[in-house]
């Protein structure tokens, strides 16, 4: 698979909107991974999420924006890693577009301007494509 297939199957699976994990750093430089649930996607590959202002993710990524997204297919034959850099963005603009592309965001926050709405940034610079089926490689695309 060259580049360009790699980083359209990893747009595909990110679009397909099912939870994917969200991995940071802690301070004792551990891995730390969560389910997400919802995304707004800007290509070629930055993806805005929606957190508490104050979670742990946040504080994480302040420290070290090192982070990672794991995304699979339904039958989980399929998963792309992406790997990059994480931002805790305080930007009205931001939040406004995330709350109107994620419904779901009003059951757990009052609205875009809700103090305890985070955003978090995350560009992605390298994609790791695995597929579970036989004889299938990885597939790795820097970006």
């Amino acid at each position: 698979m060259d580049k360009e297939q790699i980083v359209r199957t990893a747009l595909e699976m990110i679009r397909a909107g099912r939870p994917f994990l969200l991995a940071t750093v802690d301070e004792n430089n551990a891995p730390q991974m969560r389910w997400m649930g919802g995304s707004v996607l800007d290509e070629p590959l930055t993806v805005w999420m929606a957190c508490g202002a104050t979670s742990r993710k946040i504080a994480q990524i302040r420290a070290n924006p090192a982070a990672q997204l794991l995304y699979s297919d339904e039958k989980f034959a399929k998963t792309v890693t992406i790997s990059g850099r994480a931002e805790a963005v305080d930007c009205a603009e931001a939040k406004q577009r995330l709350w109107e592309a994620m419904p779901m965001l009003s059951h757990h926050m009052s609205g875009p301007d809700d103090v305890g709405f985070g955003v978090v940034k995350f560009v992605g610079t390298r994609v790791e494509l695995l597929g579970m089926a036989e004889g299938m490689a990885t597939e790795v695309a820097e970006l």
